[in-house]
């Protein structure tokens, strides 16, 4: 029951693409991470679940991006888990 940090870090090439290929009139965000359990013995309690990727290199569209986002994991019980972060970028 003590939260673990998790520290995660991510790279893409921000490219888009639409049906029309129109540059979007507001930027989205160029990758978004969801944190949850994938196996183990009881329930897992994470941070936020979407989490807040911040900046590192790049940020703006067709512009190698570099990020990384924080959070923690909670195990209600003793045991081996798999943790899965799925990353998303413009592409989905």
């Amino acid at each position: 029951n003590t939260p673990l940090a998790l520290d995660m870090f991510v790279a893409d090439d921000a490219l888009f693409s639409s049906g029309t290929n129109a540059t979007p009139n507001q930027t989205p965000p160029i990758v978004e991470l969801v944190v949850n359990k994938y196996r183990g013995p009881g329930p897992v309690t994470v941070g936020k679940g979407h989490e807040k990727v911040t900046t590192l290199k790049g940020g703006k569209l067709e512009e190698d991006f570099q990020g990384k986002a924080s959070t923690t994991v909670t195990f209600s019980q003793p045991g081996a888990y798999v943790v899965h972060v799925t990353a998303n970028d413009l592409s989905g």
